[in-house]
Formats: C-alpha cells, structure tokens, sequence
C-alpha cells in the first residue's frame, strides 16, 4: 500500500501530545517532554550541556549542518542526505574498534555549499581517524576533496559502467572541462 498517501489520525488519549498528562506535567529545566521535543537541536545544546551522551550528539548534529531539526522529528519527514547525516552522527558518538569503511550515497544532495563544507570536515576527521570512505557523489567540492577518484561512464544506463578514469583527484582535475566534463573521450586509467 505503499502509493497511499500518508493518513493520521488524532488519539483520543493524548490528543496528539504523545504523553500523558501525568507525563507532560514532569518539567526538566521549566520544560515538559512536549516542549523538549519542540526544540530544534541548536536550542537544545545550552539545556543539555551537563549531559554528555546527550550533548555530544546534538553537538555533531549541529557541527553537520542539522541544527534545524528538532528532537521530536518524525524520522518519516527527513531526507536522504539527513538520514545519512544523522547516522554519521550515531557512528561519531560511538566508540568505534579498528578500521570502518562508510559508504555514501550523494551525502550532498540538497545541502548548501556551506553544510557541504560541514559534512567535509567531519569526513575528514573519520579518515584522519584512520577510517575508508567510499563516496557516490557528484559535487565539485567534495571531489576536490578526495584522495582517490573511480570515474563511470561514458554516459548513464547502458552507456555507462566503463572506468574512465581511476586515480588522484589532483590528476583528474587538469583534465576536465571548468564544468565537469572529461577532456579525454574513452578509457582513461591512471596506475
């Protein structure tokens, strides 16, 4: 039934609250569960600085570009690129044993350039950490960014699926176009 649209309903019990009222009249700080939930991750920082497994995510969060969610968003409303985000998050407040490898799929989409320095920065620290990340991307930015560079083609669908260019990013600058476009026609392979 996935081509239905989305239906909610009001609970008769909490009246759309998702609390009871026993639970609502618990106050952190001068604030019921509901109001906390309401904050966006920016504005929760300052409440919860004397809690470090709270603090710590919400920092990251925010250091990611996501200060604008709020607690309480349901994981339904967010986008590809902030789901990824948030699971980096998850992953950075972790404790992590040995070498990780992180796949990507297009981190970028929808960012502005400012958030996609964000995003850069925290990959960055994951491989100055010691850890591999495998990108999916289409962003300039990013791509000036990475070490290694695997370039599909020719073209999409069947036309593509040929390495045309696997090496330095560095290298594969001096080769495009101002707007992308690979100078050099057919297989390209740096070793």
């Amino acid at each position: 039934m996935n081509f239905l649209p989305d239906a909610y309903s009001l609970c008769d019990e909490c009246r759309g609250e998702r609390f009871t009222s026993d639970a609502i009249s618990v106050k952190y700080l001068g604030l019921s569960i509901n109001q906390v939930l309401k904050l966006t991750l920016e504005e929760a920082l300052p409440i919860f600085i004397n809690h470090k497994k709270i603090h710590q995510p919400l920092k990251l969060a925010c250091e990611l570009g996501l200060e604008y969610l709020s607690l309480g968003q349901s994981s339904a409303t967010l986008s590809g690129g902030e789901s990824q985000r948030l699971k980096l998050v998850s992953e950075l407040s972790g404790t992590r044993k040995g070498h990780t490898i992180y796949i990507l799929d297009e981190p970028t989409t929808g960012l502005h350039k400012h958030d996609v320095i964000k995003l850069l920065n925290c990959l960055r620290r994951l491989v100055n950490e010691g850890h591999s990340i495998f990108l999916i991307e289409h962003d300039f930015d990013v791509l000036r960014n990475c070490d290694w560079i695997v370039e599909l083609g020719p073209g999409a669908g069947e036309s593509g699926g040929k390495i045309i260019y696997n090496g330095l990013a560095s290298k594969l600058a001096g080769l495009c176009t101002p707007w992308g476009e690979l100078l050099l026609p057919g297989h390209l392979v740096d070793k």
